[in-house]
């Protein structure tokens, strides 16, 4: 079917207004005026499209595979359980546009318009996602295995459940990306830029920071055992509950930062700058803070146990119920510090009468 008939049903023109199981494989199409079209079961395998006007299309069952979609207009269409393995989508517009459970291993996006693009489900394992301003993008259950994304700039994208094996992050720019158990164990992440970032619920043992403003990062649920933050700025961190164990935090700026209840055994904080963190109920037994500003610090209930403490500033730092058992204080300013609060201490062990 060509162009001019395909084109004629979109319109209203045939027996039914939905092109339904038609070959138009290897067929030319670029330019074609599909807006509003409903599309069922088409093959567009290896056809052109490209500057095709597609916008609140709806494409179901269809196969872009190996199709050319350069500079088509996707705008507000929808595709369900499409194919377009291989195709070709540079600087086509995505944007408010629905995939769900598409295949589009080893497609290309490069230059593409997403804006409020939604991947449900979908396979974009090798595929080159480079959106020159992406924004507000969802990734959710997608499979993004060895996908690319060198080069491109998201704002708010939100990855949910991904795979994220061998993806390729160099170079691209990420503000306040969203990540829902992401596996980003050993990973690598300073050849990216990435600015306030959410993990949650994700691994990142052993990945390296180094270097990184992180201001305002979050890690809620967050295993982070093993990993290198050394020289990051931390400021207004939020790490709650964060498994931490053995990371390195050698000389980061962590002023204000919430570790409420992390875990920090055998961490370095050498050298590092804590001024108003909350480390509460934290545990640091074994932890080397020496030299570190731990100004205005609160300790509350934290273990302390065979902590380094050496050489560490501690003005009105906070040290109520701590446990210190064989912690190194020498060279401290413990003194300018408080203590327990024997009041405090009276209230939290209060049970009320039965």
């Amino acid at each position: 079917m060509d162009k001019a008939e395909l084109e004629a049903i979109v319109r209203g023109d045939g027996e039914l207004p939905i092109v339904n199981e038609v070959d138009c494989s290897h067929g030319d199409y670029r330019g074609a005026r599909f807006a509003g079209g409903t599309f069922h079961r088409v093959s567009f395998r290896g056809a052109d499209l490209r500057g095709a006007a597609c916008k609140e299309a709806e494409f179901l069952h269809c196969d872009f595979s190996d199709a050319q979609l350069d500079d088509a207009d996707l705008h507000l269409a929808s595709a369900i359980e499409g194919g377009f393995e291989r195709a070709s989508l540079r600087r086509a517009r995505l944007s408010y546009t629905s995939l769900l459970q598409g295949r589009l291993t080893g497609a290309v996006l490069e230059g593409a318009v997403l804006s409020n693009t939604s991947f449900v489900q979908c396979d974009l394992s090798d595929t080159h996602i480079a959106p020159p301003e992406g924004q507000h993008i969802q990734f959710i259950e997608a499979d993004l295995r060895r996908a690319r994304f060198s080069g491109a700039r998201l704002y708010r994208p939100n990855f949910i459940q991904c795979r994220t094996e061998g993806v390729d992050l160099t170079g691209a720019e990420l503000a306040s990306p969203m990540f829902l158990q992401a596996d980003f164990a050993d990973y690598d992440f300073t050849p990216l830029q990435i600015t306030m970032p959410q993990f949650h619920q994700s691994t990142l043992d052993r990945a390296v920071f180094r270097g990184m403003d992180l201001t305002q990062i979050g890690l809620v649920e967050t295993a982070a055992e093993g990993a290198d933050f050394s020289d990051c700025n931390l400021t207004s961190a939020m790490m709650l509950n964060g498994k931490l164990r053995g990371a390195n935090f050698t000389r980061a700026r962590l002023d204000q930062a919430l570790l409420l209840e992390a875990d920090l055994r055998e961490c370095r904080l050498d050298g590092a700058r804590a001024v108003q963190a909350r480390l509460t109920s934290a545990n640091c037994m074994l932890a080397v803070f020496t030299g570190a500003d731990l100004t205005y610090v609160d300790f509350s209930h934290a273990n302390l146990v065979r902590a380094d403490l050496r050489n560490t500033r501690l003005y009105e730092a906070n040290l109520h119920e701590i446990e210190d058992a064989d912690a190194d204080w020498r060279g401290s300013g413990r003194s300018a510090a408080r203590g327990t609060d024997t009041a405090r201490a009276r209230a939290e062990a209060f049970t009320p009468a039965s």
